[in-house]
């Protein structure tokens, strides 16, 4: 990651996240296998052969969780160590079927003719995460092994490596693709001592240059070079220290190696070595080795945060969604089960969407060629590549939510946008208010300011079942006069219907199905609007198809700019819409 990634969960680390639970650590390293499965466990041989009996038991989610917990640890990572294709599929399965299994690294060859197919089938589950190739005569420094893995950058996948030798080539050719070294890079110590100590840190610097890389601190008692591994921190004190001095504490996360770190000591005794160590360290917390790190690297979800935050007055029922910045994504009947929002993608929802600054080319920086160039463009929900905001704070008080979060930009591949963005949501009746505020907090240099642009105040995405545009273009508005019904512009022709030149009047557009029921949106400083729908009318929430309408205002964002807006979204029949916007309008 980049800088700015850095300094953002600097911040993450110490704003307070109302019902986070501050005690949650990821173990980012461990195998499971089931030893009822033929051959599943091939990777094992070594071990069995020197009569190892417990690693012939299978070693499941349940089975970590009784040695890991009296730790603190209820979460972890996953990596596959198996090379058959088929394991990576039933580790997929066991992560999909776990709240504590937050993510897994498959073991793929970049050279087999499935790769690129197991790499889509696998991203089917958002628990993948990234793939760690272990296959006998692999070379990472052949060109085609270099080309294959532009397949993992492509898709927003980790890369795991555990030595260090290959790993600047690659992160030089991939500077927008992490990638994570395991174990340490494969030193060993003997006797306390690094072996070849200095080739280790002339290495650990090469690779530290590059800000996409980190390191795992696993396997500690494995790389001991003792049978009963010594328990105490002094033993590996300056293998710790070279590589924290070297790499820095926000690039560095905990792995146990479970099970295999059962071999020569105790999880327990692992984790309080790095505890002890930890208190030695000024810039290293517990935290951030056992917990924001790790969700760093792989892009993991926060798990202490829920899914979604709700209310539920009677007649509607609204529900932000907390794991994508607290953007609205649910609104239903209250006695109806069908959501009537399109939420397909990180750039639907019904969020905050800004635009500041130059039309600038980062394609190098990860910018995606189909956005490209693109504005300063924060965005509530996630990027383009489907990595997503992070809630800061929030909380539920009477019939208001309140979320605080910090956005993606669109465009590029994983990178905050240096602001924050509020939410105040209340709902009443068929009528939500919401209340939104954006503070800029801009360092750039390249996008510039005094750039004015059309702003969505908000970006709304009905379902494409609601497939029938009304507003008012009259000159006589809050009058009664009929209303119009323009032709629903397609995506298709180049761009939504443009609606300006102060050409909707009373400030509102609706979207509604045959029966003349749906949503409306009325933002009173807008007279300005986009609407459209994109692919065919008749589709739901998760479908690919969807309406659009997005009241306009032209707004300057500069470095420090504070901006604060509300809008209402109306539900019902046409004729209460409006009516409602009536009353909205008369008591402004």
């Amino acid at each position: 990651m980049r800088l700015l990634f850095c300094i953002v969960w600097v911040l993450l680390s110490f704003v307070p996240s109302f019902g986070q639970n501050k005690t949650a650590r990821i173990d980012a390293h461990i195998h499971l296998y089931d030893t009822n499965r033929k051959d599943s466990y091939t990777f094992l041989n070594e071990h069995i052969q020197n009569n190892n009996s417990d690693l012939l038991n299978s070693h499941l989610e349940k089975d970590f969780l009784n040695v890991a917990s009296s730790s603190g640890f209820n979460y972890a990572y996953l990596v596959e160590a198996s090379t058959r294709r088929e394991d990576n599929f039933w580790l997929s399965k066991m992560a999909n079927e776990s709240k504590h299994i937050l993510g897994f690294t498959a073991n793929l060859n970049p050279l087999d003719v499935n790769f690129k197919k197991d790499l889509d089938s696998l991203k089917k589950n958002l628990k993948f995460r990234g793939v760690r190739p272990r296959f006998k005569g692999l070379n990472f420094s052949n060109p085609e092994v270099l080309s294959h893995l532009k397949e993992l950058d492509k898709r927003n996948l980790v890369l795991e490596l555990n030595d260090l030798k290959d790993v600047a080539t690659i992160a030089n050719i991939y500077p927008n693709m992490n990638i994570v070294v395991n174990h340490f890079g494969n030193t060993r110590l003997k006797d306390g001592v690094i072996q070849d100590k200095d080739n280790y840190k002339l290495l650990l610097k090469e690779i530290a240059a590059y800000k996409n890389v980190y390191v795992k601190i696993s396997a500690l008692h494995t790389i001991s070079g003792k049978n009963t591994a010594p328990k105490r921190l002094k033993y590996y004190k300056k293998l710790l220290d070279i590589t924290l001095e070297i790499f820095g504490s926000d690039r560095v996360l905990f792995g146990s190696n479970w099970p295999l770190s059962s071999l020569r000591g105790e999880y327990n005794n692992a984790v309080q070595i790095l505890e002890a160590y930890c208190k030695t360290r000024e810039n290293l917390s517990e935290e951030k080795l056992f917990f924001t790190n790790v969700r760093k690297a792989y892009g993991l979800m926060n798990p202490t945060v829920p899914n979604f935050i709700e209310l539920n007055n009677g007649e509607l029922r609204l529900k932000l969604d907390l794991k994508r910045g607290g953007a609205i994504a649910y609104i239903s009947k209250s006695d109806v089960d069908r959501n009537i929002v399109n939420v397909h993608d990180e750039g639907r929802y019904i969020q905050q969407s800004y635009y500041g600054g130059a039309i600038v080319n980062r394609q190098k920086e990860g910018q995606k060629k189909a956005w490209s160039p693109w504005s300063w463009n924060p965005i509530q929900v996630g990027d383009c590549y489907n990595n997503r905001a992070e809630i800061l704070e929030y909380k539920k008080e009477g019939n208001t939510l309140y979320v605080k979060c910090i956005p993606m930009l669109w465009d590029m591949k994983n990178k905050y946008a240096e602001a924050i963005m509020e939410q105040w949501t209340t709902l009443e009746g068929s009528v939500i208010k919401v209340q939104n505020k954006l503070t800029c907090q801009r360092t750039d240099t390249i996008y510039g300011e005094g750039k004015a642009h059309n702003q969505e105040l908000p970006a709304v995405y009905p379902i494409s079942a609601l497939n029938n545009l009304y507003s008012y273009f009259g000159d006589k508005p809050f009058t009664g006069e009929p209303l119009n019904k323009p032709k629903v512009v397609n995506l298709t022709s180049g761009f939504w219907g443009k609606y300006k030149n102060n050409m909707v009047t009373e400030s509102w557009m609706a979207f509604v199905n045959d029966d003349n029921w749906g949503m409306g949106v009325y933002s009173p400083i807008s007279t300005n609007f986009l609407a459209g729908m994109s692919r065919d009318p008749g589709y739901e929430a998760h479908d690919r198809a969807t309406s659009y309408m997005a009241p306009l205002h032209k707004a300057t964002f500069n470095k420090n700019t504070v901006y604060e807006y509300d809008y209402y979204l109306i539900i019902g029949d046409l004729k209460n819409i409006r009516a409602r916007v009536y009353n909205l309008n008369k008591s402004e």
